[in-house]
Formats: structure tokens, C-alpha cells, sequence
């Protein structure tokens, strides 16, 4: 078996580093690009990529951000043999423009799945307590498991957090179980702090992991040590 993996550099750069078909499965978590309810609001950020260095981390424009998603889809789609999947996370604001760009790529979209948090977040009026997870995936597609679109599973509290938007790891095994095979080989290009790391541990897989920002690293290292040794990845 593979070992888990860990680098940090540029998302589109990583993707474009690993070879055709050599994974089963992508599972990630992009910036939504949401932060703003206009263009000019969103487009007020610096710049994250060097290999897209217009393009400004969680305050990209509607275009920008599908550009950055349509680059990093095809890479997706060239990495992912075929009868492979992929999960998306997104808010509900941007789902109707992440969808369709990453179909654009050559993937089917296959389902929207809901994390329900069971408590809503901060806010006024209507405070939202799910995310989405877009499931792409190919024709050709053979599922492990059949489960429905809703998974129930709690936020990672505040104080055991390492990572902002730090998804549980509970939440990222149901997503994997139903399209990675045991000694699978997943891909995060935008992985923070490393929890799909214990989440593939759990299922008996192996994953290959990237960020651009180098404070999450030592948390995806220590990670990764837990669980088998592993090459560590700079500037692929």
C-alpha cells in the first residue's frame, strides 16, 4: 500500500504533478468564494495562485473562481481513472455556478449531497446549519455503498479546531466509503489541516494531500505520521 502524502504548494500545480489515472477518487473543500453578496465584494482579496496569480483566495469573482474550478476539473478528470468520483464541498450560494463549470470539465453530476451540522451558524434571519457536497462522477461509475444525500454529523467544535473550515472526520468517511475501495488512493488539493488524511486511515485507503498555505502543514504532517510513514512533498 501507498503511504499518505502531504505537500504544500499551488492546488492546479499538485493536480498537474500526478499521473493519469492514478487515483480512485478527489474529495475537497475549495474556497466557496462566497464571502461577498456582490462581484466588487468578492473580488476584494489578494493574490493566492502562482500558477493562476490573478486569481485572490476566498474573494474571487464568479468568473475567476470558475476558471480556477474549470482548470483544476480537468486535472481532476485526467487523475481519476475511469469509473471514479468526485466530491465538491460548497455553500448554497455558489452551488448553481460550481456545478456546471466542473460538468464543463467532463464530469457528470451525479448528486447534491446535504451535511446537515444540526445547529445553524452565526447570522440573521434564515442561518443556514447544512453544506452542500457536489458528487461528480463518469457513466462508467460503481458505487461500494448506497446511501442517502443527507448526512447528519456535527461541526468540528471551536476548540479542537485546526482549520478554519475543518471538516469532520466522521462526515468525510461517509462520503468516502460509498466511492473509494479499501488501498484506494484519494486526492485533496486544497486539504488545510489534513483531516481526509484520518478519514482515509479509517477506510483502509491512501491519500495524497496539498495546500498552498504552509501553516497547515505541520498539523497534515502530524497527521500523516499517525498514520503510516510518508514522503513528505514540497514544490511538486
Amino acid at each position: 500500500m501507498l503511504d499518505h502524502t502531504t505537500a504544500t504548494d499551488d492546488a492546479i500545480r499538485f493536480m498537474r504533478s500526478l499521473g493519469a489515472g492514478s487515483a480512485d477518487c478527489v474529495v475537497t473543500d475549495p474556497p466557496y468564494s462566497s464571502g461577498g453578496f456582490n462581484e466588487s465584494q468578492r473580488r476584494d482579496g489578494s493574490s493566492t495562485s502562482e500558477v493562476l496569480p490573478w486569481l485572490t483566495g476566498d474573494a474571487l469573482g464568479t468568473l475567476a473562481m470558475a476558471h480556477l474550478l474549470r482548470e483544476f476539473a480537468l486535472e481532476a478528470r485526467r487523475v481519476v481513472r475511469p469509473g471514479g468520483s468526485m466530491h465538491v464541498f460548497c455553500d448554497w450560494k455558489m452551488a448553481g455556478v460550481f456545478a456546471p463549470v466542473i460538468e464543463s470539465a467532463g464530469w457528470r453530476y451525479r448528486s447534491l449531497i446535504v451535511w446537515d451540522k444540526g445547529n445553524p451558524g452565526s447570522g440573521q434571519g434564515f442561518r443556514p446549519a447544512h453544506e452542500f457536497v457536489l458528487h461528480f462522477a463518469d457513466p462508467s461509475t460503481q458505487y461500494l455503498a448506497h446511501p442517502g444525500n443527507v448526512i447528519r454529523c456535527p461541526r468540528v467544535p471551536n476548540a479542537e479546531r485546526e482549520h478554519a473550515t475543518q471538516k469532520p472526520v466522521d462526515l468525510l468517511v461517509a462520503l468516502l466509503q460509498p466511492i473509494c475501495p479499501r488501498g484506494g488512493v484519494i486526492v485533496d488539493p486544497f486539504s488545510g489541516s489534513g483531516s481526509i488524511i484520518e478519514a482515509a486511515e479509517r477506510i483502509g485507503a491512501v491519500a495524497w494531500t496539498c495546500d498552498a498555505d504552509p501553516a497547515h502543514r505541520p498539523a497534515a504532517e502530524r497527521r500523516a505520521r499517525g498514520a503510516t510513514t510518508q514522503p513528505e512533498l514540497e514544490g511538486l
